[in-house]
């Protein structure tokens, strides 16, 4: 069961095995690769299984199978629901939990909010001289036919 399969989801290419695909028995994604299970053949497209799903989470899903249907790695706070989705989806239980139980991160003691502002270059000097803002960067400016350059600096101030 060591087939290569190169996967279309969400239209992001993965590669993996059907043995990984497989490896959580019972999951709607074994039961999609089983070669001896009665599901309906995948679709393809461009010669690839078209998965019809977000890919930034199925990247999550693959590494938690690769791994032994273990989550190894962190998963970003704004992605957690879509995993979750997937996961129960796909029938992952143990991952969809995982999800469930999912606490936020926190932001370590001692870091730093960083504000930015984003000002017209005259007014700039007025900000840096008067408060906490600094310099940060230039943003490129274009001219268009019949409208005047106003070059802008990105500003940003520590709290």
């Amino acid at each position: 069961m060591e087939d290569i399969l190169e996967l279309n989801v969400g239209g992001r290419v993965f590669v993996t095995t059907r043995a990984t695909l497989c490896a959580e028995q019972g999951s709607m994604l074994a039961t999609m690769f089983d070669p001896d299970s009665s599901f309906a053949s995948p679709k393809e497209l461009r010669g690839a299984i078209f998965i019809d799903r977000d890919p930034r989470s199925f990247e999550f899903i693959l590494d938690y199978l690769r791994r032994g249907c273990r989550l190894v790695s962190k998963i970003p706070d704004y992605l957690v629901d879509y995993l979750k989705d997937d996961a129960d989806y796909f029938g992952l239980v143990a991952l969809k939990q995982v999800c469930a139980n999912y606490q936020p991160h926190k932001k370590e003691e001692g870091t730093k909010k960083m504000n930015y502002k984003i000002v017209h270059l005259y007014d700039a000097n007025d900000l840096v001289e008067d408060s906490n803002w600094e310099y940060h960067e230039s943003i490129p400016q274009y001219k268009m036919k019949g409208s005047p350059l106003n070059p802008k600096v990105v500003l940003r101030k520590m709290e």
